[in-house]
């Protein structure tokens, strides 16, 4: 039976490497542990340059490849491409599990919508995806 497979959504813009993967790479650990495969878009090797199109078609690419997203909105200045892919998972029907307290983001109507369950941390989140999304 082939493994669930999770997308790790979160901001991106104006953090180095290593703030990107902090969540992500912890996440990773756990869910890979409990039989899970993982897409993080921050490992995509583009080479120099991207163009903006590279980098949407691969995340939406990796999207369509999952069966779970699990969103971070932790931060205030929310990330746009965040919501994008928030928005085009719920419009390929993936269930969007996040995480986050960036409360003006999340109780906004547009994005409570296309929210399936909101934990309050990474921790619970995950937990969440572990005890419900399984094969």
């Amino acid at each position: 039976m082939p493994r669930p497979t999770v997308y790790l959504c979160g901001k991106m813009a104006g953090l180095s490497k290593e703030e990107m993967n902090e969540w992500r790479d912890k996440a990773a650990d756990d869910l890979v542990e409990a039989g899970y495969k993982v897409l993080n878009p921050v490992e995509t090797d583009f080479g120099t340059n991207p163009s903006d199109s590279e980098i949407i078609h691969s995340n939406d690419f990796q999207i369509r490849n999952s069966d779970i997203i699990l969103a971070e909105l932790d931060y205030e200045n929310v990330s746009i491409g965040t919501i994008c892919e928030i928005v085009e998972a719920r419009r390929q029907g993936k269930p969007v599990i996040t995480w986050g307290t960036a409360y003006n983001i999340i109780n906004h109507p547009h994005i409570k919508g296309r929210i399936t369950r909101h934990c309050e941390d990474l921790e619970s989140a995950v937990q969440y995806i572990i005890e419900n999304y399984y094969l």
